[in-house]
């Protein structure tokens, strides 16, 4: 109050302070506090993301969109994929959602790396955000009357963007919202970016894991068969037909194992900068057509269309020929491979600007997208685990592009999607017209994958797991006589092998190459006992006895004896067999006297199978 002389009040004072500001950034605070929990608080983006969009909707704004260009998905164009639309009206929602288009530049023209506020959006400003006068249209139906763009950027990379807007009717954003949405803006790339390190950390043991199994597979597999046949000849002595006979399967699976060794050791020496080459010039188109020629008995064998041609004379290249050979080999026996029956396969070697680039394109199976980016890296297989059709340790094409650019050139691959076929695109330098990296050079070159070359420890570890040998067994016993046997193993040497293992101890033995060729027989009778191997095509040994066990349940029948036989020789591989419903996990290579004794007790209820196949407790 203001009092006068004689103290009649002449008026009031009053002092009043605007706290507005200070309540908005309280609340803004714990926003962002509530924000940033959200963002730390969960292993998957997309559902982060949802969250946290929700969360500011309608505290901060009336309408959240994020755009976020997501590596496992994202096309060679590079486009950003909607992942989370917020609204406070759900129609406005959906509109936005379908309707709304990523910034593709800015009102001032400024860089799109930038963030941009927009206080009051007017005609000119939604021209510049619609592509068309139909979704101009939408987004004036939507409301949006003040608009904050912030691009989530993250070592010079663009990895996705938020959309902040308000509408007519609420206040439009100033500079302090704009500073909230940056430092929200770079919160949300910092945790996107830990996500990431995060999950390719997970990827990374995850592929050494999966790596080291697959060594495992691929390496016992033939052993078993080669110990197997050695038995044999040994306790059988086989006429010289026969005799003939076993030794090109026993010379067949030994150079298997040579090229798995070779290719391991290939890897271990590019790692450790210490492959080196010895090159010479070289007339490219004989080099090409020697390779050609080298695969066309398999080509035959699956009646493949395989072309070469060769066009305009290309010059001579400076190369190390076996090296040389080597990548070409690998490539064309990869479109052997992954090329169905009556395909084809076509080379070409052309000259180039600069070099000379050869093409090898077939009509196989292609890769899918979202693999192309990954094609190359080491031990990345677009199909894993004991379900995949082919074989191999995934590392063959990392061996062919470390070749290449030690050459001093560039390997490509190309595939319109599943079904499609494939092209790699070779391109070598002519003499002396680039320099060739050093080994030591290429080791340094960045690339996506770390080495995940298994220790010395863990190959010792791997090595060790074998079955002890067992106590003599007289060649003219049966102690699997009357027994019929229903064998699943997609290895024509295996099945052949184990097929004489179990009848020269008096079992009948039907084999089949694929779980669903070995359903059919369940379905048409019953079988004294069930061998099989985990790592099938298509559907896979831990499948495979999953449905037969339903099919028993079903039908009422007694449980059938059931043997894992298998190069997956990990504990966790034996105990996800038991719990799959085997009866006993007999990993490869076994001696065929344990393999029939292990037979035998879970058939006829003899003494207990041999030390080292694991049995489920109980049956």
């Amino acid at each position: 109050p203001d009092f006068g002389p004689q103290g009649r009040l002449k008026g009031v004072v009053a002092l009043i302070t605007d706290i507005s500001k200070a309540k908005r950034r309280e609340e803004q605070a714990q926003l962002l506090l509530n924000a940033t929990s959200i963002l730390h608080g969960s292993l998957e983006s997309e559902h982060m993301v949802a969250r946290f969009a929700r969360a500011l909707v309608p505290e901060f704004a009336s309408s959240v969109v994020v755009d976020l260009l997501d590596d496992a998905r994202v096309d060679h164009a590079g486009r950003i994929r909607r992942v989370s639309s917020v609204h406070q009206d759900p129609e406005k929602a959906r509109i936005l959602s379908e309707e709304l288009d990523r910034f593709p530049s800015h009102a001032d023209g400024a860089d799109s790396r930038e963030p941009v506020l927009i206080a009051h959006v007017d005609s000119e400003d939604l021209a510049r955000i619609s592509t068309n006068e139909e979704r101009q249209k939408r987004l004036i139906q939507i409301g949006i009357a003040s608009l904050i763009c912030i691009p989530l950027v993250t070592r010079e990379k663009i990895i996705g963007a938020l959309h902040f807007g308000r509408g007519p009717h609420e206040c439009p954003f100033d500079d302090d919202d704009f500073r909230f949405a940056i430092d929200i803006g770079n919160r949300t790339t910092l945790a996107l970016e830990n996500l990431r390190l995060f999950q390719d950390v997970h990827a990374a043991n995850r592929a050494k894991e999966e790596f080291l199994a697959t060594v495992s597979h691929e390496l016992r597999t033939p052993m078993n068969v080669i110990l197997g046949w050695l038995e044999i000849l040994r306790d059988e002595k086989p006429d010289a037909e026969e005799t003939d006979s076993i030794l090109q399967t026993l010379e067949r699976n030994a150079r298997v194992q040579v090229e798995l060794i070779n290719d391991l050791l290939d890897i271990s020496r590019i790692v450790s900068g210490k492959l080196a080459l010895q090159t010479r010039p070289l007339n490219i188109a004989e080099a090409v057509s020697v390779a050609v020629d080298s695969v066309r008995p398999a080509a035959r064998a699956k009646s493949l269309h395989l072309n070469l041609e060769v066009v305009d004379s290309p010059p001579n290249i400076r190369a190390d020929a076996d090296r040389l050979h080597q990548v070409l080999w690998n490539l064309l026996t990869n479109a052997v491979k992954f090329t169905p029956l009556g395909g084809r396969i076509d080379v070409r070697v052309t000259s180039a600007q600069d070099g000379v680039t050869i093409t090898i394109a077939d009509t196989g199976q292609g890769i899918e997208r979202r693999f192309l980016p990954y094609v190359f890296d080491r031990f990345r297989q677009e199909q894993g685990g004991s379900n995949r059709q082919h074989g191999g340790l995934g590392i063959g094409l990392a061996i062919v592009r470390y070749l290449i650019e030690l050459h001093g050139g560039s390997v490509h691959a190309a595939s319109e999607g599943k079904g499609k076929g494939a092209t790699f695109t070779i391109h070598l330098p002519t003499l002396d017209t680039r320099p060739m990296l050093s080994s030591q050079e290429l080791s340094t070159v960045p690339h996506q994958n770390p080495p995940l070359l298994p220790s010395q420890e863990s190959r010792t570890q791997h090595a060790s797991t074998h079955l002890p040998k067992s106590v003599a067994w007289a060649p003219d016993a049966r102690p699997l006589a009357d027994l019929d046997i229903l064998l699943v193993d997609d290895s024509a040497d295996v099945r052949m092998l184990i097929e004489r293992i179990l009848a020269r101890a008096g079992a009948t033995v039907r084999s089949v190459s694929s779980a669903t060729e070995a359903l059919h027989l369940l379905k048409k009778g019953a079988f004294d006992c069930l061998i099989s191997d985990i790592g099938l095509p298509e559907v896979d040994g831990y499948e495979l006895i999953q449905r037969a066990r339903t099919m028993e349940a079903a039908r009422g029948h007694e449980r059938m004896p059931a043997a894992a036989l298998t190069a997956y020789a990990a504990e966790k591989d034996a105990q996800r067999a038991l719990e799959a419903g085997y009866d006993v996990h007999i990993p490869k290579p076994v001696h065929g006297q344990d393999l029939i004794r292990t037979v035998a007790s879970l058939t006829r209820g003899h003494q207990g199978p041999t030390p080292g196949v694991r049995v489920l407790q109980g049956v």
